[in-house]
């Protein structure tokens, strides 16, 4: 498109009211509670698992608890304007944008992706009707669409107190370099990408009942999102005795749900059994490659490559690997590594792991199936404390 391609306003004013509120603002909380309620009431958002999530996220009882564990007990308000641009490879990702900023105490301005989405249309259009229930709020937020050659970002950023900036390397360095005031602050959402690690003797302990819900939880982690989420794994690590046996049985189970719930377009095969010869022409050191169900291909190392973290999957491919232990993973796990989802290991061991190694990678490590819970810290920033400034008192004064 051209520089002067048009701005399509999908909810709320270009904001008028720019003031800051105080994070966790009582109207903010019923604003947010409201949209839940629209959003589960939609008939049409009941197939659309991301939203549901979103709606369930931004309900009054989880509100109230996010609200409990980040009262830091400091005097806070919003930074002011923020300007988000939304990633197009996750949809829902600006609906939890928009609430990270309205949390925070910030007016915003979200650039959602500016090809079409059911799932974006949808919300977007929730979000108006509760804003014009909320009309203050609707003075402070609003959603727009417009194609990425324009002009907008550049305005956008240049009234900006703080920039939400999700995509590519790419993407992120070409906002950032777009003119914005002097204490403009940046929380940047780059290109990431995940790893999972299992515990072999854990996994043949289950019963299949037991085992089926592992695979439904990762599932969840991967394919809701076809593997496009930073926080997705594209590489299972195994750990302990029994680890062929117990990869088998997984990924048995993982392919028969995939099977079931999973529709494979002809040529979503084609890209992945495609992507699976580029693999062994680049290297990569497989010494087995296996399908299961016809929906999951599992590619099976012998070592580590020398850049584990290129390595990605779509449409059910997966890397995995056996071994004794983690170390094998320290010097690979840069800046690019977000998640670590883990069955059958101590969460708080993984993360001592993390901080005694002084990794430069991995800022969450969660249960499986808890890969894609957005959360008011994400990437290691918390987002209260990103989008905020303490009002700070004189020591020893009340």
């Amino acid at each position: 498109m051209a520089e002067n391609s048009p701005l399509i306003r999908l909810a709320g004013t270009d904001p008028s009211d720019t003031r800051p509120r105080v994070p966790f603002a009582p109207d903010v909380l019923d604003f947010l509670a409201d949209l839940s309620k629209e959003l589960r009431g939609n008939p049409d958002a009941r197939h659309m698992g991301d939203v549901q999530t979103f709606a369930f996220w931004c309900r009054r009882a989880n509100l109230d608890r996010l609200r409990a564990a980040h009262d830091d007990e400091r005097r806070r308000l919003g930074r002011g304007l923020a300007f988000h641009v939304a990633p197009a490879n996750v949809p829902i990702n600006f609906a939890f944008s928009l609430a990270f900023g309205m949390l925070a105490g910030c007016a915003n301005i979200v650039r959602v992706p500016s090809v079409p989405h059911a799932v974006v249309d949808l919300v977007a259009g929730a979000v108006d009707r509760v804003l014009a229930r909320h009309p203050a709020l609707a003075e402070s937020n609003t959603l727009v669409r417009y194609d990425a050659a324009s002009v907008h970002s550049a305005n956008f950023s240049a009234r900006a107190d703080a920039r939400v900036l999700w995509g590519g390397d790419g993407t992120i360095s070409a906002l950032r370099a777009l003119a914005a005031p002097p204490r403009c602050v940046d929380v940047a959402f780059a290109d990431r990408t995940s790893l999972c690690v299992m515990n072999a003797p854990a996994l043949l302990a289950l019963d299949p009942d037991s085992l089926d819900h592992l695979a439904h939880a990762f599932y969840n982690d991967t394919f809701l999102m076809d593997q496009n989420a930073c926080s997705s794994p594209h590489l299972v690590y195994w750990l302990g005795q029994g680890s062929e046996e117990a990869a088998a049985r997984f990924w048995d189970a993982l392919g028969r749900k995939a099977a079931a719930d999973y529709p494979q377009a002809p040529v979503q095969a084609v890209d992945k059994y495609t992507d699976m010869l580029e693999a062994v022409l680049d290297g990569e050191p497989i010494t087995r490659a296996r399908s299961y169900s016809g929906a999951v291909s599992v590619l099976e190392w012998s070592g580590l490559p020398a850049d584990p973290g290129a390595c990605r999957g779509r449409f059910g491919l997966f890397r995995q690997i056996r071994a004794d232990s983690l170390e094998p993973l320290v010097p690979h796990l840069d800046g690019r590594f977000q998640t670590l989802t883990a069955f059958g290991i101590d969460l708080g061991e993984l993360a001592d792991f993390v901080t005694s190694h002084r990794l430069a990678g991995i800022d969450r490590v969660v249960p499986v199936g808890s890969a894609l819970d957005m959360g008011l810290v994400w990437d290691g920033y918390d987002l209260i404390a990103q989008l905020s400034r303490v009002v700070s008192v004189a020591p020893g004064q009340p």
